[in-house]
């Protein structure tokens, strides 16, 4: 017999923020919400195994680690965390006792290496010898917008090798080039993406996809003649002035 979706009520205990992704589906009675829990196949429970073990690995790795818990939040609309919890955040403090903070700190530098992959993979050696050596080191990269980061971080290791750096000279680096892209780093919340960030998001996602195709390499050659009109022109100028 085929198992089927459970029906839950939300634990009212643990109010949520509303910025926090939740499997809550509003219901007509006002007074109560209910919450579909997905079931996970046997395809779903090996990916989502694969990727807690390297989370749970991850003083080891952290930059694995990293990427894995960006997959785990992101995959499937959050199918995989929401089999068991209301909340991304409570899987992570069940699974790991991560805090809240911490949690989405990882996912986000997950996801910059996740777009590091997609922009630079065809470009440098398949070893990854780009990529940062510490989840720690990218740190400083999140308070530029999403799709900013990647281009930061390869400025920096064109200057220092990635076994080299620490945080703090990532930090004076991401300042830099913050400034010369005229967005230099406050406290206040990121900003809307441009319509240039916006074009180059959907660029990579294109990319993404087409490096499963049998032509992935002509695909991506092709994509890559679309990065001179993909820049915006406060960059353009600024990186000419330089």
């Amino acid at each position: 017999m085929k198992p089927k979706n459970k029906v839950l009520t939300t634990h009212e205990s643990q109010p949520k923020s509303a910025h926090e992704p939740t499997g809550v589906i509003p219901s007509q009675d006002s007074a109560a919400q209910v919450q579909l829990v997905p079931t996970l196949n046997e395809l779903d429970r090996r990916y989502l195994a694969e990727r807690e073990l390297l989370v749970t690995e991850g003083i080891k790795s952290s930059i694995a680690a990293a990427k894995a818990l960006c997959e785990i939040c992101n995959h499937a609309n959050g199918k995989l965390w929401k089999a068991t919890h209301d909340t991304f955040a409570a899987y992570c403090k069940a699974k790991w006792n991560y805090e809240k903070a911490h949690a989405y700190r990882l996912v986000s530098s997950g996801e910059v290496i996740k777009l590091l992959e997609i922009k630079n993979g065809t470009k440098k050696s398949p070893n990854g010898d780009w990529l940062p050596v510490s989840e720690s080191h990218l740190r400083p990269l999140l308070k530029l917008s999403k799709y900013k980061r990647p281009d930061c971080w390869l400025g920096i290791v064109a200057k220092h090798k990635p076994a080299e750096l620490t945080e703090k000279i990532v930090a004076a680096e991401t300042a830099v080039f913050a400034e010369s892209i005229g967005a230099p780093i406050t406290s206040r919340k990121a900003e809307p993406p441009s319509p240039f960030e916006h074009a180059n998001a959907c660029c990579m996602k294109f990319r993404a996809a087409a490096m499963h195709l049998p032509d992935a390499a002509k695909i991506i050659e092709i994509l890559s003649q679309l990065d001179p009109y993909l820049v915006s022109p406060a960059t353009s100028a600024s990186t000419n002035h330089n």
